[in-house]
């Protein structure tokens, strides 16, 4: 392979040449040969830019990538590193499908939601209920009423309460959960 220009390695890397500049300038990329000033791609900075490609498609971070490229072992073969990585990795983008997921149910339920105000929204009530819950694991009386004295359960087995202005109980899930029965709970009980 002939050596590439600048604008042509960073155009087959897919990024922008100035992220040529800053991978050499914080050492993700050795420095490159110069010819009459201008820097020169040749085989291997161009193996490296697709390493540095592909962990970043992957999801790591610039200092994560770092690591990958120089912080074991000069004799670690590249597999052990990844596997080393991509473990915790895996972690992080499982939370955060969590937390994608959540979002999307409770966007979802808003969407459908029907309450007039704010004070009748059992979606509210929830989160409220939630931080409570959080704050303190024990069960907690919603508006002076005892959790067990509805008698009713919630998906999660335990006991849970919620009264809107119109004074009707319905059950909740506690910690929240928003999903689509408990909206049709709030609907249902607030004339939508």
């Amino acid at each position: 392979m002939d050596e590439l220009s600048i604008s042509d390695a960073a155009k087959r890397a897919g990024v922008q040449p100035s992220a040529l500049r800053y991978y050499e300038s914080i050492g993700l990329l050795p420095l490159t040969r110069r010819v009459n000033g201008r820097r020169r791609f040749d085989a291997n900075s161009m193996q490296r830019l697709t390493v540095i490609r592909l962990a970043k498609e992957a999801g790591f971070t610039i200092a994560e990538i770092q690591t990958l490229l120089y912080g074991f072992e000069s004799d670690m073969p590249p597999s052990a590193r990844w596997r080393i990585l991509a473990q915790r990795k895996l972690l992080e983008v499982d939370a955060l499908i969590e937390r994608a997921s959540a979002m999307k149910r409770l966007l979802k339920a808003g969407l459908a939601c029907g309450c007039l105000n704010y004070e009748d929204c059992m979606l509210i009530e929830e989160i409220e209920r939630d931080d409570a819950a959080r704050a303190n694991p024990s069960p907690v009386p919603v508006r002076g009423m005892p959790v067990a004295a509805t008698g009713v359960e919630s998906e999660l087995g335990k006991p849970a309460v919620g009264t809107g202005k119109a004074g009707v109980v319905a059950a909740v899930v506690v910690p929240v959960d928003v999903t689509m029965e408990s909206l049709e709970k709030c609907q249902s009980s607030f004339g939508k």
